[in-house]
């Protein structure tokens, strides 16, 4: 049989069979079933990619790199029991085979057993430390068991062998930003959109980090390019929604969330986003709608929107309706005092006085702040439903006055105030 010639083809590091150059296609039919096989897969048709591959292994039961590329293809089937058998029987072949470990570690991963991919992936490294797909890939692992010092290693490695390759300076960037570390984040997703202008993730990452460090500017840039390079990107819509929201173009951030939604119409989060800025412009009605969709695609997260709904419904009027829906969703969470949602939802519906709720935000030196915020909001949202402006004005305002720009209320209770009678 004729030498054949490992080459890397696609994301997935498949390996085709090349014949020597002085020999036909013919003189060895293995060549034809994986060259046909590969290209079937680059095509997108797996089971026909499958059968090819598994014509090649018929034909030669050890042929290990028919094996190793079925095991690729099945492992993009999700059959990973099927892949994980493959890749054991090439590593069997060749027990030095670092890309059939590297591929297993890789099916390993996909089935949940952290703890075998580790070892295939650090056994590739040892067998080829020149691997930089491996040393990546075991940076990934690391990076999902939180060792971020491990998988900042692993990526940096597999840099300094393929300088060129964005996608490992992006991950890079992921795993310090993670850290905590922004200046070293903004770096790597600028060196990876340096490299590669069209990774359009590497801009939707750099732009959640400007935009967490205040450059409005800068996050409406990157994520306008992501849009720009992928029209589809229902995230990128919804994230510069957020941007313009905190700008303060509100018709701007409501065009961008129904373009979001648009795309995908079950995009949970960019309703309860879209249900914010509605009530930040006192579109009451749609912004109800919005809490409500939000509510049924979610399974969690919907504490504060049912809080939204109560103040909504109750200044149009529905507060008998209201404060069933709310003390019903209520009884069906664990509660206590510790329940902080829950607190503010007893304050709401006439259980818990304002002393018992301002007593409940204090204790947890990170959240206190944020509470007391939100607390002075929904105190000062009673006092105006009741019909008392003079006091729901300086519940809005000691609202305000935490600077907690971070949390709706703090918008909310800007808007309410503004809005009432000078």
């Amino acid at each position: 049989m004729k030498r054949r010639i490992g080459l890397t083809l696609l994301a997935l590091f498949f390996r085709v069979a090349a014949p020597s150059w002085s020999a036909p296609v013919s003189a060895d039919p293995n060549v034809d079933y994986i060259q046909r096989g590969v290209s079937r897969y680059g095509q997108g048709d797996l089971d026909g990619a499958i059968s090819d591959f598994s014509l090649a292994i018929q034909a030669n039961p050890k042929d290990g790199l028919a094996l190793n590329n079925r095991g690729l293809a099945k492992l993009d089937k999700r059959n990973f029991s099927g892949a994980i058998a493959d890749f054991n029987r090439a590593i069997a072949l060749n027990p030095k085979d670092d890309e059939a470990f590297n591929s297993r570690a890789r099916a390993k991963q996909a089935a949940g057993d952290s703890a075998g991919a580790l070892a295939d992936f650090s056994r590739a490294i040892e067998l080829n430390p020149k691997n930089e797909n491996a040393w990546n890939n075991r940076g990934n692992i690391r990076e999902a068991n939180g060792d971020l010092e491990g998988a900042i290693a692993d990526y940096g490695r597999a840099i300094e062998l393929k300088p060129a390759n964005d996608a490992f300076s992006l991950n890079r960037g992921m795993a310090k930003g993670a850290k905590g570390d922004a200046a070293g984040a903004l770096a790597d997703y600028t060196r990876a959109i340096t490299l590669n202008p069209r990774n359009a993730n590497a801009f939707l990452c750099r732009g959640v980090l400007k935009r967490a460090q205040g450059d409005l500017q800068g996050a409406y840039n990157d994520y306008s390019t992501v849009i720009a390079l992928e029209p589809a990107s229902a995230i990128a819509y919804n994230n510069r929604a957020s941007v313009r929201k905190a700008a303060g173009d509100l018709p701007g951030a409501i065009d961008d969330y129904n373009r979001a939604l648009g795309i995908n119409p079950k995009y949970a989060r960019a309703y309860r986003n879209r249900g914010d800025t509605n009530m930040l412009r006192r579109n009451w009605v749609d912004a109800l709608a919005d809490y409500r969709r939000f509510c049924a695609l979610s399974a969690g997260g919907q504490e504060y929107p049912q809080l939204f709904m109560w103040i909504i419904r109750a200044r149009l009027g529905d507060r008998d309706a209201a404060n069933r829906d709310l003390a019903a969703f209520t009884s069906k969470r664990a509660s206590g005092q510790s329940d902080w949602p829950a607190t503010v939802a007893g304050h709401l519906l006439g259980t818990v006085p304002e002393e018992k709720l301002f007593a409940a935000a204090s204790g947890e030196k990170e959240s206190e702040p944020a509470r007391f915020c939100a607390a002075w909001f929904y105190v000062g949202m009673k006092k105006l439903i009741a019909g008392d402006n003079a006091g729901a004005g300086e519940c809005f305002r000691k609202s305000i006055s935490t600077e907690r720009t971070d949390v709706p209320e703090y918008h909310f209770a800007a808007t309410e105030l503004a809005s009432l009678p000078k």
